[in-house]
């Protein structure tokens, strides 16, 4: 109810704002004016903008889903290579256990993760990330044909993940910009588009990794 009343409100203020300049330019010329009519005319487009540009929110509210969807495949195809890790890492003895429970616990943090929950999609790339860090820059696994192997996979399923966050991003971007705008804004704030959050990866800074064994 609050927030009909708003809208009403939101829509004779700027119906009054557009009327003005149509009350100087007829008064002018001595043209008798039809405030009735006028009013209506003026509320009549903006209604059809308000839905215009609500239904364009929509449009991007769904690309920006589709896109999240995507990022969730590559994040999925990631954590599914934890496994491997883990019994490539567990072959080296010498290997820190605490390290293996961490990449263990991170696998059961990602499935405890609900769909679409890009933020914590993105901690927990993050974790992986630093992780991946660790474990490369360990001498003897880097010359495991296993591991290089599975260092390749994690590569190209990295590279796809960049490519979907740029996408996603993009999206987000637009959205976002889109819900900041005067006079979309209101529109925005009256039916609850809420600011979406970007998917930021870490680098992976190997030559800054330091192991203690």
């Amino acid at each position: 109810m609050e927030n009909s009343g708003f809208v009403k409100f939101i829509f004779i203020v700027i119906a009054i704002f557009f009327l003005i300049p149509f009350v100087v330019l007829f008064s002018s010329f001595g043209i008798k004016i039809n405030f009735v009519a006028v009013l209506l005319f003026i509320l009549g487009v903006l209604i059809v903008w308000a839905i215009f540009t609500y239904n364009s929110f929509v449009s991007l509210n769904q690309k920006v889903k589709q896109a999240s969807g995507t990022i969730d495949v590559y994040l999925k195809k990631r954590f599914d290579l934890i496994p491997n890790l883990v019994e490539t890492v567990k072959g080296y003895k010498d290997y820190e256990k605490g390290l293996i429970e961490e990449i263990t616990k991170l696998r059961s943090d990602y499935e405890k993760r609900e769909d679409g929950d890009i933020k914590g999609g993105q901690d927990l790339n993050n974790r992986f990330t630093r992780i991946i860090a660790l474990v490369e820059n360990y001498p003897e696994l880097k010359a495991s044909e296993q591991f290089l192997m599975l260092q390749k996979n994690l590569s190209k399923v990295e590279s796809e993940l960049q490519a979907a966050r740029r996408i996603y991003n993009a999206e987000v971007t637009e959205f976002n910009t889109k819900r900041y705008k005067f006079p979309s804004n209101i529109v925005a704030s009256l039916f609850h588009f809420k600011e979406k959050d970007l998917f930021e990866i870490e680098e992976n800074e190997k030559d800054n990794v330091k192991i203690e064994l």
